[in-house]
């Protein structure tokens, strides 16, 4: 935060107005949450999981939406809530159910960071 404050030390007032507002505009996306419709629509929409010989493809749907909403630029803050209390009635068990969302989330943040997990 430090190396962020130095730098904005060398910028213009105009400059520092742009930057203000693109950050008001990504701060105001930020708080607006997924819906428990649009999370249900996501795991409706959400490709088969690629591990066919699951037991629970339930599971990987929800997994996989997850991933999708958050490839889709969608934060995990915004995701969580309602996903979760929707994927609960897909998958049955709530422990389960976290474990799936989360796994999803943390798919999703390292495809967009570029992350393929091949090592």
């Amino acid at each position: 935060m430090a190396e962020l404050a130095t730098e904005l030390d060398h910028r213009s007032a105009e400059e520092l107005d742009q930057l203000a507002s693109a950050l008001h505009t990504r701060a105001v996306e930020r708080r607006v949450l997924l819906t428990e419709a649009e999370a249900l629509q996501a795991i409706g929409e959400a490709p088969d999981w690629d591990r066919p010989s699951t037991r629970f493809p339930e599971v990987g749907r929800v997994r996989s939406a997850a991933r999708g909403l958050v490839i889709r630029r969608w934060h995990p803050e915004q995701i969580m809530p309602a996903l979760t209390k929707v994927a609960i009635e897909v998958i049955g068990d709530r422990s389960v159910t976290v474990e799936a969302v989360s796994a999803g989330l943390a798919d999703g943040t390292a495809s967009r960071e570029g992350d393929t997990g091949d090592r």
